[in-house]
């Protein structure tokens, strides 16, 4: 009997070592997303910028004292 005890603890083990390891790579794939997602907001802003600039320009006054 002391061998089904055995087995009990070792699948635990293995099951906890394989659930810590999917936790890692969905960790690492949010990130990544997350990431990914900064980046296209980045991406956006700049090209939004980017497609203002001569308006931004047209509305500076220019003051001489």
């Amino acid at each position: 009997m002391a061998w089904v005890a055995t087995a009990i603890v070792g699948s635990a083990v293995i099951g906890g070592i394989s659930q810590s390891y999917a936790a890692s790579k969905a960790a690492d794939a949010q990130t990544a997303a997350a990431q990914q997602a900064a980046n296209t907001s980045l991406s956006m802003y700049n090209t939004t910028r980017g497609d203002l600039s001569p308006y931004r320009q047209i509305g500076q006054v220019e003051t001489k004292f």
